[in-house]
């Protein structure tokens, strides 16, 4: 009775969603915007939810010109252009990409959680996370081999303490010292002559197009984009410029995705070094949180430099289902454990990607029951959950992570699916990801119901419905 009911709000919400989603107009004709997010469907490209016609833009790739084809899920990219008053879709004056770091990776990826789904690792000084769902894989790397060494180019989002959160990771080929380009952001310091430090890198400008800086003179404490070639921990620029993200000072309407940062209240935190006002945004779901570290996308017009956000939407949101479908509905996906089922709506913001790469571009209409899907998507007040991003990929482990409906005894249920806590089979863990402290069914239910923190199931391959692992997560 509970999963018809949800299937019945999930298929009404599904058709709002794909109607009404996007930069919503109506008006009588399309309004000019400025889209700032990731790439994350085809037809001519979905950003923000908004499918943009390109066939008459001016696109920028890494400050070249370039064409539609040189434009790749994953991207992080900046439109401007009109939307339509439907609010979905509209048409592409310019789109400009410009990766965050392109170098060799300098440390062994680690994996900072122990449960297979991130790796972290550094590109030139920069902290750079990966996660298995979210970054989209290209060019001769992937996330199961990705290595120490791979010449790389990384397009994200930086978080909090610039950590990069990659949706995209691009191979370059081999990465030769002293020819190979690389690509680095930062703020000079210690000017020297024509020498600059950049991290923990020396720049020198004596060859450089410095046209891109103010007065061709890098000054100290300036933000700066350097391309060039790279030994050791010395950078010969071929080129500098100041790099100024920001979208302007005065713009009708924006809509800006990334992680928030720097951030002081509602009315003050910044997003890509954008600062923004939401303290009167509508917000969704309801009851979103403003933090640090927080994921959204935010919507408004950006007055003498400061984006005042009329709506705030929670994105890349902490519920995961990694399982074999079930069925596919109008809207929505069936997903399929061995002790329940759970939907799913996919909306016109849902990026997706298929690594078995039987379809290029991967869309909705491709997926069909017994795929086996990856999944990262946000919950609202009313128990819906939207995918943000779907992955096609071999069958591996079930999981399923979110808010737990209850733990007593042996029986767990997590977003109405029953699991079983097995002392000797299943390992449990903290939300610090400790194994030490809870070592017992009846430790991590007690747990579960005073902390009331999401709880992360694993059930291996040949699910049974006895959890393998389960895990509290903040």
């Amino acid at each position: 009775m509970k999963q018809q009911f949800l299937k019945q709000i999930v298929l009404m919400i599904g058709i709002a969603t794909l109607t009404a989603c996007g930069g919503g107009g109506g008006g009588s004709g399309p309004s000019g915007i400025t889209a700032a997010g990731t790439i994350t469907g085809f037809g001519s490209i979905f950003v923000n939810g908004i499918e943009f016609e390109t066939g008459t833009s001016s696109i920028s790739v890494d400050d070249n010109p370039g064409i539609e084809s040189d434009l790749q899920l994953g991207m992080v990219v900046t439109v401007t252009g009109t939307v339509n008053p439907d609010g979905r879709t509209g048409t592409a004056t310019t789109v400009v990409f410009d990766d965050e770091v392109q170098g060799p990776i300098a440390t062994v990826p680690v994996d900072p959680t122990g449960d297979g789904l991130v790796l972290q690792f550094t590109v030139l000084g920069t902290q750079v996370l990966a996660d298995r769902t979210v970054t989209v894989f290209d060019d001769g790397v992937s996330f199961a081999t990705l290595a120490q060494g791979d010449f790389v180019e990384v397009s994200g989002f930086i978080g909090q303490g610039g950590i990069l959160n990659a949706t995209r990771i691009e191979g370059k080929g081999v990465f030769n010292p002293g020819v190979s380009e690389v690509e680095l952001k930062g703020i000079a310091q210690n000017i020297v002559g024509t020498t600059f430090s950049l991290g923990g890198f020396t720049v020198d400008t004596a060859g450089a197009d410095l046209s891109g800086v103010p007065g061709g003179v890098v000054t100290g404490g300036m933000e700066v984009e350097v391309k060039g070639t790279l030994n050791g921990t010395s950078i010969a620029a071929t080129s500098v410029k100041q790099d100024d993200d920001l979208l302007g000072n005065n713009i009708a309407k924006v809509s800006l995705e990334g992680i928030i940062t720097n951030y002081v209240s509602d009315s003050n935190f910044r997003i890509s070094g954008q600062q923004v006002n939401a303290s009167g945004a509508t917000r969704t779901p309801a009851n979103l949180v403003l933090a640090n570290g927080v994921e959204v996308e935010v919507e408004g017009p950006i007055v003498n430099g400061v984006l005042q956000a009329i709506k705030a939407e929670a994105r890349g949101g902490n519920i995961k289902i990694h399982a074999v479908v079930q069925s596919v509905g109008q809207n929505f996906l069936t997903m399929s454990f061995n002790g329940g089922t759970v939907d799913v709506v996919v909306d016109n913001q849902t990026s997706l990607r298929d690594d078995l790469g039987a379809f290029d571009p991967y869309r909705f209409g491709n997926i069909v029951a017994t795929d086996f899907l990856e999944i990262r998507g946000s919950i609202n007040g009313n128990g819906i959950i939207t995918a943000d991003e779907i992955r096609r990929d071999s069958v591996n482990d079930d999981i399923l992570q979110g808010p737990a409906d209850s733990c007593a005894g042996t029986a767990l249920t997590v977003l109405g699916v029953d699991f079983t806590l097995q002392d000797g089979t299943t390992t449990y863990e903290d939300q610090f990801d400790n194994p030490n402290t809870l070592t017992t069914a009846a430790a991590f239910c007690s747990a579960v119901n005073s902390a009331g923190l999401f709880v992360k199931v694993k059930d291996d391959l040949n699910p049974n419905g006895i959890a393998d692992e389960a895990e509290l997560e903040n």
